[in-house]
């Protein structure tokens, strides 16, 4: 998924529990940002594998070629179990930061291992260099997502 999805799902998410009183909108926008801060991880590997940083390329490689596989630990079981295992001792300590940062990256994760297979068409063009495939079905979650926030703020 891209940037804007890994933000708008747990933002809408997060909207939700502001109308319901648990979190307010700063809170929601915290939520929103780690769900897209997660993703790091794809220039920070590209990095580390070709021992120069250019975000662009990083970009390029996670989108088209999957030359360097562009995750790390974060992504995977291993990131997930260390994730829950923080979470479940923050809990503790402050429930309220417990929910923004679960609801930030599990959210995240969701939404990378979700994979619809009707509407796989993807939609391509190129953009200051960066390119774009961009799943139909994401744009369609994407606008859904979008009429949802707006449709929360006006209620």
């Amino acid at each position: 998924m891209y940037p804007w999805t890994h933000f708008l799902f747990p933002f809408f998410i997060s909207e939700i529990l502001v109308a319901l009183s648990y979190l307010n909108h700063w809170q929601a926008l915290i939520v929103g940002t780690i769900g897209i801060l997660i993703d790091l991880d794809h220039p920070i590997e590209f990095a580390l594998v070709r021992s120069k940083f250019s975000f662009r390329q990083a970009w390029n490689n996670s989108v088209v070629s999957h030359k360097i596989e562009g995750r790390t630990f974060i992504h995977h079981w291993l990131g997930i179990l260390i994730v829950t295992i923080f979470c479940s001792v923050l809990f503790f300590l402050n429930p309220l930061y417990t929910l923004i940062i679960a609801l930030g990256y599990y959210s995240h994760i969701l939404l990378d291992y979700l994979h619809i297979k009707i509407l796989n068409k993807n939609i391509k063009f190129k953009e200051f260099g960066f390119s774009i495939r961009i799943p139909e079905y994401e744009i369609i979650l994407d606008i859904f997502l979008l009429v949802g926030i707006v449709l929360l703020w006006i209620i």
